[in-house]
């Protein structure tokens, strides 16, 4: 499912969000419903730790829904995680320059693939 064009990749928490979960004597519970706001079904995908990306870029878990006040975030802090060279993993905030490091190891996983 995209929204906003971020790829929700879990088809099973999209379900879990939008329809909600099996609770007792088979009824579902939780829900938002399909017409919900795509903000919010979002932020309980985020919530769920669903696998969400951008421009087949992985989104840190916890930009759209914040952990510590157990509520979607007011605004969305765009966060994305890349690997550098060494294989360590490297947060880059919506709009900042990705590190040398890491375009290097872009560089070289497509190297790999070609060979």
């Amino acid at each position: 499912m995209k929204i906003k064009g971020f790829e929700l990749v879990n088809e099973d928490k999209v379900d879990r969000v939008i329809n909600g979960t099996i609770g007792k004597g088979g009824i579902l519970v939780g829900g938002l419903g399909a017409d919900a706001p795509e903000e919010l079904i979002l932020a309980h995908y985020d919530k769920f730790g669903g696998f969400i990306r951008k421009n087949g870029q992985k989104v840190q878990n916890g930009s759209f829904w914040d952990l510590k006040l157990k509520k979607p975030k007011e605004k969305a802090e765009i966060k994305y995680l890349f690997r550098d060279v060494k294989g360590k993993e490297v947060v880059v905030p919506d709009g900042e320059e990705v590190p040398i490091e890491v375009k290097a190891a872009q560089i070289a996983k497509k190297e790999n693939k070609k060979k």
